[in-house]
């Protein structure tokens, strides 16, 4: 548990954990304005309107395409400063469950533990079945003038949208620009997404005291 310190008049400001496990204050709300998907469409409109999921179109056999992409782009204000706060509000699909157990049955993986673990053994294998792996998770990547650089993973859950706050590093950034370009990547057709949004307000926590539980107390239903 934590105890967070901020300046009283934090005005209409709200404290949202990262990814990480960092807070962060959240004050200036700013949309993309662009929003393009790994077929080269635009789904900005979907992920503005409010209620509308925003997920991969087709499916892997008629795509034949394993991993979808969202290219995003937001304005940067011009007294933005080194960090930005990227917010998802995103789901799981079936997906993922379904193409897990396909797998599983495919080689007999509940009597066959020995062959995983005999990959894992081998450094090339384990790093495509590492790659396979981590499509199962939402990438978010930083576009700094040249190439994607990751700035973290979303692990969401699935029936339920959750939302979270991935921290943006500007400082890799290599020239100065007016608009960022965030990608988020994953397995085609595995992840649903309710909203995205952006803020380079400047954080406003002024210091994080860790606290320790002595007591939990269990609240039994009765009916």
């Amino acid at each position: 548990m934590k105890s967070l310190g901020y300046p009283v008049a934090i005005g209409d400001k709200k404290v949202i954990p990262d990814i990480f496990g960092n807070p962060h204050t959240i004050k200036n709300i700013i949309a993309p304005i662009e929003f393009i998907d790994s077929s080269g469409t635009s789904r900005l409109e979907e992920i503005i309107r409010e209620g509308e999921l925003v997920g991969s179109k087709g499916n892997i056999v008629d795509s034949g395409k394993y991993v979808e992409t969202y290219d995003i782009t937001f304005r940067k204000p011009k007294d933005a400063g080194n960090e930005a706060k990227l917010m998802i509000r995103t789901q799981k699909t079936a997906l993922i469950n379904q193409l897990g157990t396909f797998i599983i049955d495919r080689i007999h993986g509940t009597n066959n533990m020995w062959w995983i673990e005999r990959v894992l053994e081998t450094p090339s294998y384990k790093d495509k079945l590492l790659d396979f792996v981590s499509l199962v998770n939402l990438r978010i990547e930083l576009w700094d003038g040249e190439e994607w650089i990751k700035q973290g993973e979303i692990k969401a859950g699935m029936h339920l949208l959750e939302e979270f706050l991935v921290p943006l590093d500007l400082n890799t950034i290599k020239d100065p620009v007016s608009e960022i370009k965030v990608r988020l990547s994953s397995g085609f057709g595995f992840y649903e997404i309710d909203q995205i949004a952006i803020d380079f307000s400047e954080n406003h926590i002024i210091n994080i005291l860790e606290l320790q539980l002595e007591t939990a107390v269990f609240n039994q239903l009765l009916f």
